[in-house]
C-alpha cells in the first residue's frame, strides 16, 4: 500500500482542494449532515494516505456533526462551540497535510 501513496498524492490534493472553504460555509450554514459526510469521506482517504492525525480529527468532526444533526435545533451552545473548534482544527491539520504532500511531489 505504501508504494501506491506517491501515485495517490496528486489525486488527494485535487480532491481536497477547496475543502476548508466548503467546511467553513457548511459550518456557517449549520449543515451538520454535509460536514459529517465530508469528514467521513476525508477520514477514509486520509487513512489511505497514512495521514493519521488528519484521520483522527476527521473522525472527531464526523462524530460531532452526527450528534448535532441528530439533535437538530436542540443543540447546546457548548456543542456548537465544540464543532466550530473541531472544524477549525480539522482545517489546520488538512492544510498542513496538503503542504507536506505538495513538498513530497
Amino acid at each position: 500500500m505504501a508504494s501506491l501513496i506517491p501515485q495517490l498524492i496528486p489525486v488527494f490534493l485535487q480532491q481536497t482542494e477547496g475543502v476548508s472553504t466548503e467546511l467553513e460555509r457548511m459550518l456557517t450554514e449549520q449543515q451538520w449532515r454535509g460536514i459529517e459526510l465530508k469528514a467521513h469521506s476525508l477520514k477514509g482517504s486520509s487513512g489511505q494516505m497514512l495521514l493519521l492525525e488528519l484521520k483522527q480529527v476527521a473522525a472527531e468532526v464526523e462524530q460531532l456533526a452526527k450528534r448535532l444533526n441528530q439533535q437538530g435545533s436542540a443543540a447546546s451552545a457548548e456543542d456548537l462551540l465544540n464543532i466550530k473548534q473541531a472544524v477549525h482544527n480539522f482545517q489546520q491539520v488538512l492544510e498542513a497535510s496538503r503542504e507536506v504532500l505538495r513538498t513530497a511531489l
